[in-house]
C-alpha cells in the first residue's frame, strides 16, 4: 500500500469462524512550511508560524526549531518568537521548524532569514544648549531657539538620523517646529530627543537623549554702520562684504575670545540661527538691519546690530523702439527726455553698440552726432549713470532701420497741345516702381506740396503746362518708407500758325484750275521753322485728321476736283516734336480755300470810241466808254494804255464808266468781289 494508515488480513474458511492477521501502521511524513523572512527592531519581538498542508492524514506530531543549523533548545512548539534573547542586534539568522510524525517520520520546512536591526545610540549625557533673551521684552527668560543646532552633539557621529523633539519624558508631547521653538518654561527647560534612521526598515526609534536649555537676558549691541554699495547690475539686491565686517566685530569687539559670528535680516532668523548672511545672500535695495550673533561653543554669546544700504540704480523705464528709414537722420541725444523721464537729475546717459561696453563704459557713441544706419535692427544699449550714488544701470531699445523703395526716375512724358495738355500720371507708376505691387505712388504739383503732403487727386487726366512734378514712392510694408523723384511734363506746341491761310483764288469760265498748292508753305508755318514740318495735302477732313496716306499726290500741281469751289485740309507734322505716348508727331490741320472765278464779262465795243469836235477843236461830245457791269459787284480800275500796266492807273477813275476827251489807248481791270 502507499496510503497511509493500518492494514492487516482477514482469513475465513467455508464453516469457520473468520481469522485476522496482525496489523501494519504506514504514517504519512508532515508537509510543513514556516512564514516569513523578516526585520524587527532590538527591542521588538517576531513570531515564527508554521503551517502543516497534511494534518487530516497525521495523527501525532512534534517540533524542533533550528537556528543557523543548530537546535534551539526548548523550543519544540509551532511558533517561535525571535527577539535579542536568541539573537544578537545587527544580526541575520535563518530559522527552519523540523516537523515529526509518530516520531517517526521527519520533514524539515523551508527557511525563513529574520534580521534584527540595532536601535541609534543618541548621546547618553545631556547636551547643553543656551539661548540669548534679546528680543522685546529680554527679560523674562523666554526666547525662540533652534534646537537642532545641537544635533551633531546628540546624533553620536551617525549623520544618518533624524530627530524629534518632545516637551516630556514620556514622549508624548512633541515639538514640531525645533528649528523655531520658545520655550514652555522660562529661563531653563530640558528638551527630550528620540532619533531614526529613516533608510531603515523597519524603522527603530533610538534611545532618549536630553538638551539642557538655558535662556540668557542678553542686551542688543550697536555696531558701526557699513558704507552704502550699488545694487548689482540691472538688479534689485546688492552683495555685502560680511566678511570684513565680521573681521571688524571680532577685532574690535573679542580681540581675544574664540567665538563664531553670523549674520541674519531680522531677529528671527538670528534667534534661530537660520537663513544666515554670506557675501552671496542677495540683500535687498534700501536700508537693512543687520543682525549680527556671536556664539561660544555654539552657545550664544552676544547679540549686535548695524546697518547697511543698497542704493537703487537708475529705473530702467520701458524704451520706445525706434522705426526709421534707412535715408533717415536719428541723434540719439533726441532719446535722452524719454529715458529721462521720472528719474533724478543727477542721472545721465550714455548709449553704446554692446552690452559690454555699456557695462564697461568704453567706446561710448556720440549721441550729437548722426547715427550711421544699415537696414535691420541694431540694439542701443544705454548706461544710466547716477553721479550722485555713482551706480548705473543698463537698458536697451531697438532701432529698426527700414530700406527706402528702390525706384527708377521716369522718362519724361511729352504731349502735343497749346498751352497745356491731359496727361496720365499713373502711366509711369509701374516704370518708376518697376512693378512693385506693394508700392504706393503720390504726385505734388510743386516742392511746397510734396513738403506738406498735398498730392494731385486726379491723376488721369491731369491737364498742365510744361512743367517738372515731384513723385513720392511708399511702402506700406516697410515703415511707410519714401523715396522722390521728379517727372517732367513736356507741352509741345503743334506746328504752323494758328489761323487759316490765305484763300487761292484764280479765274477760269471752266470752273476748274491747276494750283500749286505748296505756295502759302510760308504763311502756313507761321514762326515754325519750315525745315521742321512736314507738309501733308487732303481733299477729306477725316484723312487728315487719321494722318492717312490718301494725301493729294502733286500738291504743286492739282487741280480742284469740286468746281469753282474746293476746300483742302493741310496736316502740317513737325518733325521734332513727338507724343512720348503714342509715337505720333505733333501736327495742326489748316484750310486752304480754292476759288475758282469766271471772268468778267467784255461789254466794251469792239470798234473805236470816238470824240466829236467843233470847227474851233473845241469837245462836244467826249468818248464815253460803259462797261455795262454793276459797281456793286465789281471793283474797277482804269489805266492809260492797252495793257493795264500798273505805272499807267488813273487813280481818279474807279467807276464802271469812264468819259475821256483826251484821244488815246486805255484798259480796264474789273475784279468780281462776289466770288
Amino acid at each position: 500500500p502507499t496510503l497511509p494508515g493500518n492494514y492487516f488480513v482477514r482469513i475465513s474458511n467455508a464453516g469457520c469462524p473468520p481469522f485476522d492477521s496482525n496489523t501494519i501502521s504506514i504514517y504519512e511524513s508532515p508537509q510543513v512550511t514556516i512564514s516569513d523572512n523578516q526585520t524587527i527592531c532590538e527591542n521588538d519581538t517576531y513570531q515564527i508560524t508554521s503551517a502543516i498542508a497534511n494534518t487530516v492524514n497525521l495523527t501525532y506530531v512534534t517540533y524542533q526549531w533550528y537556528k543557523d543549523g543548530n537546535l534551539i533548545p526548548g523550543a519544540i512548539s509551532s511558533t517561535h518568537t525571535v527577539s535579542l534573547a536568541g539573537q544578537n542586534a545587527n544580526t541575520t539568522s535563518s530559522y527552519v521548524l523540523e516537523a515529526t510524525e509518530q516520531g517517526l517520520c521527519a520533514t524539515s520546512s523551508n527557511a525563513v532569514s529574520i534580521t534584527i536591526n540595532a536601535k541609534p545610540l543618541l548621546n547618553t549625557t545631556p547636551v547643553a544648549l543656551q539661548q540669548c533673551d534679546y528680543i522685546s521684552p529680554n527679560n523674562d527668560g523666554v526666547a525662540t531657539t533652534n534646537l537642532t543646532q545641537v544635533y551633531n552633539s546628540l546624533r553620536n557621529g551617525d549623520s544618518s538620523l533624524t530627530l524629534s523633539y518632545f516637551l516630556d519624558p514620556g514622549l508624548t508631547q512633541q515639538i514640531t517646529t525645533p528649528n523655531s521653538f520658545t520655550n514652555t518654561i522660562p529661563y531653563a527647560q530640558n528638551i527630550y530627543v528620540t532619533g531614526i534612521n529613516p533608510t531603515h526598515i523597519p524603522i527603530c526609534t533610538s534611545n532618549v537623549a536630553v538638551i539642557n536649555l538655558t535662556i540668557s537676558p542678553t542686551s542688543v549691541a550697536n555696531y558701526t554702520d557699513m558704507a552704502p554699495v550699488c545694487p548689482e547690475l540691472n538688479a534689485n539686491y546688492g552683495f555685502i562684504d560680511f566678511n570684513s565686517k565680521r573681521a571688524t566685530i571680532k577685532g574690535a569687539s573679542f580681540p581675544t575670545t574664540n567665538v563664531d559670528i553670523a549674520f541674519y535680516s531680522n531677529e528671527i532668523d538670528a534667534s534661530v540661527e537660520e537663513n544666515a548672511l554670506t557675501n552671496s545672500s542677495q540683500i535687498p535695495i534700501g536700508i537693512s538691519t543687520i543682525y549680527a550673533r556671536i556664539e561660544t561653543n555654539n552657545n550664544c554669546a552676544g547679540i549686535g546690530t548695524f546697518k547697511v544700504e543698497v542704493y537703487a540704480s537708475p529705473a530702467q523705464n520701458a524704451i520706445a523702439s525706434i522705426n526709421a528709414c534707412q535715408t533717415e537722420t536719428i541723434i540719439l541725444t533726441n532719446k535722452d527726455s524719454d529715458i529721462l523721464a521720472g528719474l533724478n537729475p543727477t542721472v545721465r546717459v550714455t548709449y553704446f553698440n554692446t552690452f559690454d561696453n555699456a557695462r564697461d563704459n568704453t567706446a561710448a557713441i556720440n549721441k550729437n552726432t548722426a547715427l550711421p544706419l544699415t537696414v535691420g535692427t541694431k540694439t542701443i544699449f544705454v548706461r544710466q549713470f547716477d553721479t550722485a550714488t555713482q551706480c548705473f544701470s543698463i537698458t536697451n531699445f531697438d532701432i529698426h532701420v527700414f530700406v527706402n523703395p528702390t525706384i527708377t526716375t521716369p522718362d519724361p512724358i511729352t504731349i502735343c497741345g497749346s498751352s497745356t495738355s491731359d496727361f496720365n500720371l499713373d502711366s509711369r507708376i509701374s516704370q518708376i516702381t518697376s512693378g512693385n505691387a506693394n508700392y504706393r505712388v503720390f504726385f505734388y504739383e510743386t516742392p511746397a506740396d510734396l513738403a506738406s503732403d498735398t498730392p494731385i487727386t486726379v491723376t488721369n487726366p491731369y491737364n498742365s503746362a510744361s512743367k517738372t512734378i515731384s513723385v513720392k514712392v511708399v511702402d506700406p510694408t516697410g515703415n511707410n518708407c519714401f523715396s522722390t523723384t521728379t517727372l517732367k511734363l513736356n507741352v509741345l506746341g503743334s506746328p504752323g500758325s494758328t489761323t487759316n491761310p490765305d484763300a487761292i483764288e484764280a479765274c477760269d469760265d471752266s470752273g476748274f484750275y491747276q494750283f500749286n498748292l505748296t505756295q502759302r508753305q510760308v504763311q502756313m508755318a507761321g514762326t515754325t521753322p519750315l525745315n521742321t514740318i512736314q507738309y501733308r495735302y487732303y481733299i477729306r477732313e477725316a484723312d487728315a485728321l487719321s494722318n492717312s496716306n490718301n494725301t493729294i499726290p502733286d500738291p504743286a500741281n492739282f487741280t480742284n476736283t469740286v468746281i469753282s469751289y474746293q476746300k483742302i485740309y493741310v496736316r502740317l507734322n513737325s518733325t521734332i516734336n513727338i507724343n512720348s505716348e503714342n509715337g505720333e508727331a505733333c501736327y495742326r490741320i489748316l484750310e486752304l480755300e480754292l476759288f475758282v472765278r469766271p471772268f468778267p464779262a467784255n461789254n466794251l465795243q469792239d470798234y473805236p470810241y470816238r470824240i466829236c469836235k467843233d470847227i474851233y477843236n473845241n469837245v462836244v461830245t467826249p468818248a464815253f466808254i460803259d462797261t455795262q457791269l454793276s459797281e456793286t459787284d465789281y471793283d474797277f480800275e482804269w489805266y492809260n494804255g492797252h495793257d493795264a500796266n500798273a505805272s499807267n492807273v488813273i487813280f481818279s477813275e474807279t467807276g464802271s464808266t469812264f468819259t475821256t476827251s483826251v484821244q488815246g489807248d486805255y484798259s480796264v481791270k474789273i475784279v468780281n468781289t462776289t466770288n
